[in-house]
């Protein structure tokens, strides 16, 4: 029973101002990232979208969603640098990278047989793996 009271104990503990940073950091990387002057205009391409469809009111939900989704992830990372006792901005950084490895495979899995470009590919798990990298080291600084 002591890993369930554990385990209450880090999700009751939530690190609101690193998370509420590591989210934003993830959001402005992911509005470069994919801006068209670095990989959106590539990125569209390759995901075989249209302007009209990145700019819909589809895709501005998908936005507004975003920010609870990259919170929970933030939680996440910094639930497992408070268990690990990994709060230096290096560390953190280090489990912020591996979880964002291990998306980055699951992810190439979902690719392979979805048959999609590699190129798609590379500009996804990037973000993933930088945005990631980025949030555990955002969390390492502010726990």
């Amino acid at each position: 029973m002591k890993i369930f009271s554990d385990l209450l104990h880090i999700i009751t503990n939530i690190s609101w101002g690193a998370d509420i940073a590591a989210t934003i950091v993830a959001m402005v990387i992911g509005y470069i990232w994919y801006h068209p002057s670095v990989f959106g205009t590539i990125w569209v391409k390759v995901a075989n979208l249209s302007a009209e469809s990145v700019s819909s009111v589809r895709a501005k939900n998908g936005f507004l969603y975003t920010f609870p989704i990259t919170f929970v992830i933030a939680a996440n990372i910094a639930a497992f640098c408070k268990h690990l006792e990994y709060t230096d901005p290096a560390r953190a950084f280090l489990i912020g990278y591996d979880l964002g490895l291990i998306a980055c495979l699951l992810l190439a899995i979902h690719f392979l047989y979805e048959q999609r470009n590699f190129t798609h590919y590379v500009i996804t798990a990037g973000y993933v793996l930088v945005s990631m990298g980025a949030m555990g080291l955002v969390i390492g600084v502010v726990l």
